[in-house]
């Protein structure tokens, strides 16, 4: 199975079905009848998170129109996807295999972002897309606890990093500020 992190891992699980019908569900919900591929957009992300570490990553997004419901004569299949995807590449090559994004939404409604968490072929000629829900984390408190599940206590000490995360959000059981620990700025 291919990652289905990178557009190139998910082009490699669809496309051996080109005659398929493609689908897109969220939480087993399946999109609407007569989505749209409205947008290939490839982006460079620069990043200074609330631990004040930097990261940069590029990512390809894909942003879909949810159909009306309606009745469609042919619905998207495999290949069309697949040619819709080769004509962005086309334009955007160099970007478009960075961290794959999936935005989804109706018309006049927001959008939401996902990611690509399995692809499926059915007995009834289709390729399932199944999204999950793109959550927001704090990267600070997730290297924190990391560093303490690594057991490197003295690393951090040695580096500067603060061991609670921004907030200081240490491994304490109840989840919650640990005691003795000062907020940063950020969370002020």
């Amino acid at each position: 199975m291919a990652a289905l992190n990178t557009l190139t891992g998910l082009l490699s699980e669809v496309e051996g079905a080109p005659h398929h019908s493609l689908v897109f569900a969220v939480d087993d919900r399946r999109l609407a009848s007569g989505f749209h591929l409205t947008e290939i957009k490839a982006a460079a992300i620069r990043s200074v998170d609330c631990g004040r570490a930097t990261d940069a990553w590029d990512e390809a997004i894909l942003q879909i129109l949810e159909g009306t419901g309606e009745p469609v004569s042919q619905p998207m299949t495999v290949a069309a996807f697949t040619r819709i995807i080769a004509a962005g590449r086309a334009h955007l090559d160099d970007a478009v295999d960075g961290r794959l994004i999936v935005e989804v939404g109706g018309r006049n409604t927001w959008l939401q972002r996902y990611t690509v968490s399995h692809v499926m072929r059915t007995d009834a000629d289709e390729v399932v897309v199944s999204l999950t829900p793109e959550k927001a984390a704090c990267k600070a408190a997730a290297r924190a606890l990391a560093a303490f599940a690594e057991g490197s206590r003295e690393h951090r000490r040695a580096s500067g990093q603060n061991a609670g995360g921004c907030c200081g959000v240490g491994p304490s059981t109840s989840g919650v500020q640990a005691a003795g620990k000062q907020r940063m700025a950020c969370c002020t």
